[in-house]
C-alpha cells in the first residue's frame, strides 16, 4: 500500500480547539477553520504531538478517507501543506515548528539574586509627565490618559533635580524613544532649563502638546524645534474644541516634525477629523476614546469578528509575542508627576523614579500585571482557539469592563 509523508509548512501554526481545527498561514496573512471529525482530530492530534514535529506517516488508505483528503487537499492548495510519496522520499522530511523562545532574562528563576546583564534591553519607552499644571478644564481628563497616550491634569510635577537624575539614568539604556507629556509641560517652572538637558539625551524625545498650548505658546514651540531628533505630537479632541469654541485653522502647519493625534468618540468625529487631515494634509493619527456613553461606536467600528481575525496579517515573531508577551504595554514605563512609575497606568505602581530599573524591569518580567498580560490571561479568551490571532489586550478592555472586544 502507497505511503506518504504529510507535513505542517515550516510558516504555518496549527491549533486545535474541541472539533475546531485553526489554521494560520504567516506568508499570506491568512487563517482557516476545519470542523474536525473523530477521525480527523486524532490525525490533527498526531501532527502537533512535539516528538512528531509536524510530520507524519499516513497510508493510502487513511488518505482516502473523506475528511482526510479534503483537509490535506485543503492544505496544500492554500500552501500550508506538503504530501510525499515515500518511495521517491524515504527518510522522514526535518520540520522546524513554529515555537517560542523567551530571553532567559525573562524566565530567569525567582532564586537567582544576580539579574541578567540583558534585562534592561527589554526597556523601550519611557514616557515621563513633567507636570499636571494646566489651565483647561478638559471632559474626560481623568479617564484619557488610561486609555492612550495624552496629557494629564495634576497637583505635581516633577522637579529639576528628579527630572535631572532620570536623563542622567536614560543615557546609559537602550531605550528607542521618551515621551514627553504635561499638563502644559511649557508650565513647568524650570523650563528653559530643561530645554538644555532634552538635546543631551541621545534617543528620540516625543513630546505631547495639548492644541491649546500649541496656540498660545509659538515661542515655546520654536524653542521645541531646535531640540535634535525630537517630533512634537498636538493632541486635539473634538469635545474639548466643541466646547471652547477654539479656532483649529491654525493648526493646518505642515511640517514633517509635527504630528497631529486626534481623539474621537463616534463617527460624526471620525468624520471631522478625515476632513481636517485631508484639508491640511496633516501628518496625523485617529485614536478612539471610550467615555461610557459610546459603546456602540466600539461594537460596530472597534469590535473584531472571525473574518477580521482570519484575514489580520501576523508575522511568525508577531504571534509569538501574543502568545508571551502584552505588545501594547511590553518595554513601557510611565514616570508620574507625584514620581511613581507604572508599567500600565490603568495598575498599581511599581516603583518610584530613583528605584534600581534594572529591578523594576525583572519584577515586572516576573510577576507584574502588564507586560505580560496575554489573552491566556483572560476569562474569555484563555478558551477561544483564535486568542494568539487577536490583538493584546489593551486599555480598551480595562475601560469597557470586558476582557474581549469581539463578537464571538
Amino acid at each position: 500500500m502507497k505511503k506518504y509523508w504529510f507535513i505542517i509548512e515550516t510558516y504555518v501554526f496549527l491549533w486545535k480547539k474541541e472539533s475546531s481545527v485553526l489554521v494560520y498561514n504567516t506568508l499570506s496573512g491568512h487563517g482557516y477553520t476545519y470542523n474536525c471529525t473523530p477521525l480527523m482530530s486524532s490525525f490533527i492530534d498526531k501532527l502537533i504531538s512535539p516528538e512528531n514535529l509536524y510530520c507524519i506517516s499516513i497510508d493510502e488508505e487513511f488518505l482516502n478517507e473523506p475528511s482526510i483528503l479534503e483537509f490535506v487537499n485543503s492544505m496544500q492548495t492554500k500552501f500550508c501543506g506538503t504530501l510525499f510519496d515515500r518511495e521517491i522520499f524515504p527518510q522522514k522530511p526535518i520540520v522546524v515548528v513554529p515555537r517560542v523562545n523567551i530571553s532567559e532574562d525573562v524566565e530567569r528563576t525567582e532564586s537567582s539574586d544576580i539579574f541578567g546583564d540583558n534585562v534592561l534591553r527589554n526597556l523601550t519607552d519611557i514616557f515621563i509627565e513633567l507636570t499636571g499644571q494646566c489651565n483647561n478644564s478638559c471632559p474626560d481628563c481623568e479617564s484619557i490618559y488610561k486609555q492612550t497616550c495624552w496629557c494629564h491634569k495634576s497637583e505635581s510635577t516633577l522637579s529639576f533635580r528628579q527630572l535631572e537624575t532620570i536623563f542622567d539614568k536614560i543615557k546609559f539604556l537602550n531605550v528607542f524613544e521618551l515621551h514627553l507629556l504635561g499638563g502644559n509641560m511649557f508650565a513647568h517652572p524650570d523650563w528653559n532649563k530643561l530645554l538644555s538637558k532634552f538635546n543631551e539625551i541621545p534617543c528620540k524625545k516625543s513630546f505631547y502638546v495639548h492644541y491649546t498650548s500649541f496656540l498660545n505658546t509659538n515661542e515655546c514651540i520654536s524653542k521645541l524645534l531646535q531640540v535634535t531628533n525630537s517630533v512634537i505630537k498636538i493632541l486635539i479632541d473634538f469635545a474639548n474644541i466643541n466646547r471652547e469654541k477654539h479656532d483649529l485653522d491654525l493648526l493646518s502647519i505642515w511640517d514633517k516634525r509635527f504630528e497631529y493625534i486626534f481623539l474621537i468618540r463616534s463617527t460624526e468625529e471620525y468624520e471631522k477629523a478625515c476632513n481636517r487631515i485631508e484639508n491640511g494634509n496633516l501628518n496625523a493619527k485617529i485614536i478612539p476614546f471610550f467615555n461610557s456613553h459610546n459603546l456602540s461606536f466600539f461594537q460596530e467600528n472597534i469590535y473584531l469578528n472571525v473574518e477580521d481575525i482570519l484575514s489580520t496579517s501576523w508575522s511568525k515573531n508577531e504571534i509569538f509575542a501574543n502568545q508571551q508577551l502584552n505588545t501594547n504595554d511590553f518595554g513601557k514605563i510611565r514616570i508620574a508627576t507625584n514620581g511613581y512609575i507604572y508599567a500600565n497606568p490603568n495598575y498599581q505602581p511599581i516603583g518610584k523614579w530613583d528605584d534600581d530599573y534594572k529591578k523594576l524591569i525583572y519584577n515586572e518580567l516576573r510577576h507584574g500585571n502588564s507586560w505580560r498580560r496575554t489573552r491566556d490571561k483572560q476569562a474569555i479568551c484563555k478558551e477561544c482557539i483564535y486568542k494568539y490571532l487577536c490583538p493584546s489586550p489593551s486599555n480598551y478592555e480595562i475601560a469597557i469592563q470586558k476582557p474581549n472586544l469581539c463578537n464571538l
